[in-house]
């Protein structure tokens, strides 16, 4: 678990103030960095997986509690479309794609208490995914290290600086729903 001083030694790296970095985190994370069986908060993202595997696998659903997820998505991002469901079966829809291929699942999945794409691994300062993947199931201090690394490499420690949340939302989630985002991360700084 973080100490406040872990914040704050984060916080005097970027150049922010140590609220913002606990924001994006509760934000990213609202259940914490890892689940009640102590692996890594993921998500699951059906369109990664298609970009990954080159939309092979498009059409391919996993039946889950009675509900259909696409495990791969081609096309435009939407919310409707990528059907996330709940926490509680993330895990569940990986270990489905890990079937048709291991490492584009794992890949596909944002890790941890930053939610960090596994394919970002490189920006997130690891030579190999597999590097990557063993630190985001061992400490919510390697966690914190790999989203340095990673605002680092994308220059977005000046937007967390400025507090600038729609930049930051843009550049460290894309173009969908940016307000959305950039608005909870203002909240969440605000309690």
């Amino acid at each position: 678990m973080l100490q406040e001083q872990d914040y704050e030694n984060a916080a005097k790296i970027i150049g922010c103030e140590a609220k913002v970095i606990k924001a994006v985190a509760k934000v990213e994370a609202p259940k914490g960095a890892f689940d009640e069986q102590g692996r890594p908060t993921i998500l699951y993202e059906p369109f990664q997986f298609g970009r990954l595997t080159e939309h092979k696998y498009d059409g391919i659903i996993v039946n889950l509690d009675g509900n259909d997820y696409p495990l791969s998505l081609k096309g435009k991002w939407s919310i409707e479309r990528a059907k996330y469901g709940k926490f509680s079966i993330q895990y569940r829809k990986l270990d489905a794609a890990e079937k048709l291929d291991l490492l584009a699942a794992r890949k596909s999945c944002s890790w941890g208490m930053f939610q960090l794409m596994g394919f970002n691994f490189k920006e997130c300062g690891y030579d190999t995914f597999m590097l990557f993947y063993a630190d985001m199931h061992e400490s919510e201090v390697k966690q914190l290290k790999a989203y340095l690394n990673f605002l680092k490499s994308k220059d977005l420690g000046k937007y967390l600086v400025s507090e600038d949340f729609i930049s930051f939302a843009e550049g460290y989630n894309g173009s969908g729903q940016v307000e959305r985002y950039a608005g909870m991360i203002k909240d969440a700084c605000n309690e």
